[in-house]
């Protein structure tokens, strides 16, 4: 399908992705698989270089391995990476969303946010790079209004813990997470802290700001499909 460059999958109940099933888009730009009942996604994921935008808001996803982007290698170096309003686990598999958001926060008025697409990519290129890739892992919210800007959510859709139950609610800028084992390390973990002394981490209370418009597309060649039809199309198309 060389000439897909946008799945929207939102609304459809979806339950599972065939994320394998990408190789068979390679110039897809933009996925959208928000706002249904995903819960899962894969460890690690050969994506097509062209995605650059990425949608798994309002799921029922616990936790993203810090290998899921790992395949990702874009020639643009920036991805859009939407995943808030999911019932986050905040354990040491998502310490790498807490780093890259305390990170953002703590760079703020160097343009890690609340600025133009090219200056947030060179900030967090320069201050918050922990891609393998080199790649610049954008979780804000792209507007696009009189000129595009990359902007904090309100305090409604900031990244949050859901359990355990003693973070349930804190900001994930603001926790303190232990890191997971290396799988080849042997004797005890490495941890910079132990789960149950997981707290809280100093950080100013998040600003609220308005809803921004939903990031609207008119230039490229989009499809919509139904759940019950996604199976069939996927499957009956080819390069």
């Amino acid at each position: 399908m060389p000439k897909l460059f946008l799945l929207d999958l939102s609304f459809n109940r979806l339950r599972r992705f065939p994320w394998s099933s990408l190789k068979n888009a390679s110039n897809i730009l933009h996925l959208k698989l928000n706002n249904n009942e995903i819960s899962n996604v894969d460890a690690y994921v050969d994506f097509p270089q062209s995605l650059t935008y990425l949608h798994l808001q309002f799921n029922r996803i616990t936790t993203i391995a810090e290998t899921f982007l790992h395949g990702f290698k874009s020639q643009k170096q920036t991805f859009y990476l939407r995943i808030w309003q999911n019932p986050l686990l905040c354990d040491c598999k998502i310490q790498w969303i807490v780093r890259l958001r305390r990170c953002v926060w703590e760079h703020r008025d160097e343009g890690c946010v609340n600025a133009s697409p090219v200056r947030v990519m060179r900030c967090i290129l320069a201050k918050c790079n922990f891609h393998p890739n080199g790649v610049a892992v954008i979780l804000d919210w792209l507007q696009l209004d009189d000129k595009a800007i990359v902007k904090q959510r309100s305090s409604e859709e900031f990244l949050r813990c859901d359990s355990p139950q003693q973070l349930k609610g804190n900001l994930l800028r603001d926790v303190s997470l232990p890191t997971c084992a290396s799988p080849s390390s042997s004797g005890s973990p490495q941890q910079t802290s132990s789960p149950d002394n997981a707290g809280i981490h100093e950080s100013e209370k998040s600003p609220t700001e308005t809803e921004p418009p939903t990031l609207a597309i008119n230039s490229w060649e989009r499809t919509t499909v139904k759940a019950s039809e996604f199976s069939l199309f996927w499957k009956g198309q080819s390069l």
